[in-house]
């Protein structure tokens, strides 16, 4: 039996009630685009802008894994397949987060309104000249040995998400066999990757049923 790793995209519904974040009595917000945030008292950052007062970045103390507003990335988003996949693979599922770059299941995270899809408004997308020092669990388990070679690195996510995983797991730093699963006719290929067509008819979030299907949870 093939021994898979899957990675699902994120999801913009999220189970947390408030998308604040705290820090040092002070309200914030996550976002791709700070300067096209309202003036409301909140302040807007992205994951790599500087904490204030401080030399790191919001990302460093998010990796600290100790701030009350973090919830776990399985347990953060609404649909069910998250958690049934974590029930599954445990911390060798992981998440593709467009805030924050490829984490494993249980890394915890905070609220935010970041996404690639083209039709988020200006406040949340991300765009490809936003170039950030993602997280890549998924790299960084495989140089550690914790994925072995032979396990299967399947990939479920919109064609937005496509681009940006050709960078997190090209050729050169992950040698796994690799399987993109996808709707679309005309998808970009490129050497290093397997593709498969998921042709059943479902098109708003497919990637979920897709996952539920192959995956067998």
């Amino acid at each position: 039996m093939k021994k898979y790793i899957p990675v699902l995209c994120c999801s913009k519904s999220k189970t947390v009630k408030s998308d604040i974040f705290s820090y040092n009595n002070q309200h914030y917000k996550f976002v791709a685009s700070p300067d096209n945030a309202p003036k409301n008292g909140v302040l807007y950052c992205t994951p790599d802008d500087k904490i204030p007062g401080s030399g790191k970045k919001w990302r460093d103390l998010i990796n600290k894994q100790n701030h009350k507003d973090l919830t776990p990335a399985f347990e953060l988003y609404k649909n069910p397949v998250y958690s049934s996949l974590y029930e599954k693979y445990g911390k060798h599922f992981y998440i593709f987060s467009a805030g924050w770059g490829i984490v494993r299941s249980t890394f915890k995270l905070p609220y935010y309104n970041i996404t690639y899809s083209a039709q988020s408004n200006k406040l949340g997308k991300r765009t490809k000249d936003m170039h950030w020092n993602d997280y890549n669990h998924l790299l960084e388990d495989i140089d550690a040995g914790i994925i072995s070679s032979d396990a299967v690195i399947v990939l479920f996510a919109g064609m937005v998400y496509l681009d940006h995983f050709y960078e997190f797991a090209s050729a050169s730093k992950i040698k796994n066999k690799k399987i993109i699963f996808h709707k679309s006719a005309k998808i970009k290929k490129i050497p290093g990757f397997e593709y498969k067509h998921y042709d059943k008819p479902i098109s708003t979030n497919w990637f979920y049923s897709a996952a539920r299907e192959v995956l067998k949870i």
